[in-house]
């Protein structure tokens, strides 16, 4: 069996990284991977339909992420400067969706130039769900991550040893149906 690695950024890297690429197509990659947590199939697929500025999030077609107040105003900064299209990140030559492999490029060049030569893309995905097990429990960071709670804790666990969900205090649901764990019922019937 193949061992993952992963390879967290420097925080402080990539705010700076961040500051710098403002309104362009790296900095959304950024934004979108790094704060977001999204593939980059999902940052190649993502439209404005998707992004709900009222909600503070973005509906996915599998799962709903919420995202923080930066990347929601960047978003709406975005959004602002263009006044049509469909595609959140778009080619600038076909005026379609952004290839996947164009998305890896912008990444790889941001990250190097910021002297984060060994942080791949998926990188920047991990380190935000890494982020979120850190304040979140194992469904909950399942439910926005579009990852199941087993594959979570086979990559993650270890990582998050030292603090693990169930010492984390739990939200509580005011007697709510947690709509995740009861998707999850209703697929092993």
């Amino acid at each position: 069996m193949r061992k993952h690695v992963i390879n967290l950024p420097d925080g402080a890297a990539m705010s700076r990284l961040l500051a710098d690429n403002q309104m362009n197509p790296a900095g959304t990659v950024l934004h979108l991977s790094w704060k977001a947590g999204l593939s980059r199939e999902e940052i190649a697929g993502l439209t404005w339909e998707q992004v709900a500025f009222q909600d503070g999030c973005l509906n996915l077609p599998d799962r709903s992420v919420p995202l923080d107040g930066e990347t929601l105003a960047y978003l709406r900064r975005l959004r602002e400067e263009r006044e049509s299209g469909t595609w959140v990140l778009f080619s600038e030559r076909t005026g379609g969706a952004m290839q996947p492999e164009s998305i890896s490029r912008l990444a790889r060049q941001a990250l190097d130039a910021a002297g984060e030569k060994d942080v791949r893309l998926m990188d920047l995905r991990h380190d935000w769900i890494l982020r979120q097990l850190e304040t979140q429990d194992w469904a909950t960071v399942a439910r926005v991550s579009g990852v199941e709670v087993p594959a979570l804790q086979a990559r993650f666990g270890p990582l998050v040893a030292e603090h693990p969900p169930q010492a984390r205090p739990r939200r509580e649901t005011g007697g709510q149906v947690d709509e995740f764990k009861l998707w999850k019922v209703l697929q092993a019937e």
